[in-house]
């Protein structure tokens, strides 16, 4: 993102890390600054996160809908890649947008809005996704820690969350096509016939990390040319 988007500068940044789940050292926090210097690191104290289902670091996604004091909160998992400026979505009038986790929104070339879920879409992939102003605060932060705490079935930990409370509440829905959270699934070919690489905006390395040297990876090339 610091080398796509335009006057990314302007944005805030914030991490969220939460000490028993997820410490955040004094050294890689620093490091981070100088990196990027618009970066503010949130320590979160939540305690349902300490008993919650699967990878607990995941739940912290979930402070996203707590932020507030902003008007659109895009959320970017650690382990996508920003190839291409994808702000332009923010203009959009929506309540929440993301890409379909399974069947995607195949044929479409732009982002398109409904009301709640379309029928085609059963499940939203939440390596990226942006929260609208109406589903942001203590309000509905609530009600998806409610789901963390009293659900038994959370195999997709936050993914599982998110798509639970969404099916729950009335909102408006933007569907965005592939390129905007293109997945790498080694044993999954879809996305690479319905997609096109060269448009691609954020890449997803959802299957082989890149970062492990001994793993089999077609992008890795993309990562080595943005490490930092």
């Amino acid at each position: 993102m610091h080398k796509n988007i335009k006057e990314f500068s302007r944005y805030e940044v914030r991490l969220f890390y939460h000490n028993e789940v997820c410490h955040l050292s004094t050294d890689n926090r620093e490091w981070l600054s100088a990196v990027f210097g618009n970066v503010n690191f949130m320590h979160i104290c939540q305690d349902a996160f300490l008993n919650a289902q699967g990878k607990k670091v995941f739940y912290l996604s979930l402070e996203s809908f707590r932020q507030s004091d902003f008007e659109k909160v895009v959320y970017f998992d650690m382990d996508m890649l920003c190839l291409k400026d994808f702000t332009e979505v923010l203009y959009y009038d929506f309540d929440f947008a993301a890409c379909n986790d399974t069947s995607g929104c195949l044929n479409v070339n732009s982002p398109y809005i409904s009301i709640g879920f379309p029928e085609q879409s059963h499940w939203i992939n939440a390596g990226l996704y942006i929260v609208g102003e109406k589903l942001i605060g203590d309000q509905y932060y609530q009600k998806l820690i409610d789901i963390v705490r009293s659900e038994s079935d959370l195999l997709g930990e936050d993914q599982s969350v998110i798509n639970l409370f969404l099916k729950k509440i009335d909102f408006t829905y933007c569907c965005l096509p592939f390129e905007y959270n293109y997945r790498i699934l080694k044993w999954h070919k879809t996305f690479k016939k319905e997609s096109d690489i060269s448009k691609t905006k954020i890449l997803h390395f959802t299957g082989p990390k890149p970062w492990i040297v001994s793993n089999e990876n077609d992008y890795r090339d993309y990562y080595l040319n943005y490490k930092l």
